[in-house]
């Protein structure tokens, strides 16, 4: 599964789901997590995720996952198997492990498309493999917050400002370009967005080529989210992160009723630094 068709759902907008009826037969098992491992009506995917948290099995856990596996920027999606052993431990945390462990058959249910979700999806989303993991951990937390300062730091001091959290890098396909999108929360709790267009190989802590302010709206059933940015100059530009397997993401760029797409690809920011 891609990495940008990856979304959370939020539970006040899933519609349609099916309770679990009931286990298949009896059993001797005492705990809600072994419950669930034993209930024939679950899916095997379910309960060998229920019993790699479980049991601390990293093994058995990075191989029922769909990769690469999505975690926010700019945390480092998960690539391989390989990179979720090393990574299991920041991930599947006390607080987790807690949830799973006093989780039952009922405490999962499916979504039709979607599949199978623990707890409404704040967890973790199941279908033929584990795809989604909205649950971020406290390592996890703690590591977000380290590199979002540090990403910022790097900004030209216009930008710099600790108001503002980093939420995509994308470089466009044919090499030319370097957008950044930021993200302010204002007191209100209203959000705003920042995207900031630099050429490739200019200097990045230096000021960006242009800037465009706008917001951000969630469309669809997948929950998808869209960008919409706005210029002085009367440029509108529309660009959603997710793509599907047969195209990669675009911005779209419309000026006096014509539309220019530019395809792009995700980056990380700080490893333009490193590259140098």
């Amino acid at each position: 599964m891609n990495y940008f068709s990856l979304v959370v759902i939020s539970p006040l907008l899933l519609i349609g789901t099916l309770p679990i009826i009931g286990c298949a037969h009896k059993s001797s098992a005492k705990t809600p997590a072994s419950l669930a491992i034993a209930c024939d009506t679950l899916p095997q995917e379910v309960r060998s995720f229920v019993r790699s948290v479980v049991e601390g099995d990293s093994s058995l856990f990075a191989s029922i996952v769909s990769y690469p596996l999505f975690r926010p920027y700019p945390l480092k999606d998960i690539k391989n198997p390989k990179e979720m052993l090393s990574y299991y431990h920041i991930l599947v945390d006390d607080s987790l492990k807690h949830v799973v462990k006093n989780s039952g058959p009922a405490d999962w249910n499916e979504y039709g498309w979607r599949g199978w979700a623990l707890r409404g999806g704040e967890y973790v989303w199941i279908d033929a493999s584990v795809y989604d993991i909205p649950y971020i951990s406290i390592s996890e937390k703690s590591m977000l917050d380290s590199l979002q300062r540090l990403e910022i730091a790097t900004l030209s001091p216009k930008l710099r400002n600790n108001k503002w959290s980093p939420m995509h890098t994308f470089e466009s396909l044919d090499g030319k370009s370097i957008y950044r999108i930021d993200k302010e929360i204002k007191r209100r709790g209203e959000e705003r967005y920042r995207l900031a267009q630099y050429h490739r190989g200019s200097k990045l802590s230096g000021d960006p080529y242009r800037i465009y302010m706008g917001t951000k709206e969630v469309e669809g059933s997948a929950v998808a989210d869209t960008y919409h940015f706005h210029a002085p100059d009367g440029t509108n530009i529309v660009f959603s992160p997710q793509s599907s397997d047969e195209m990669p993401p675009s911005i779209e760029f419309i000026q006096k009723g014509k539309s220019e797409l530019i395809n792009v690809k995700p980056i990380y920011w700080l490893d333009l630094f490193l590259t140098k």
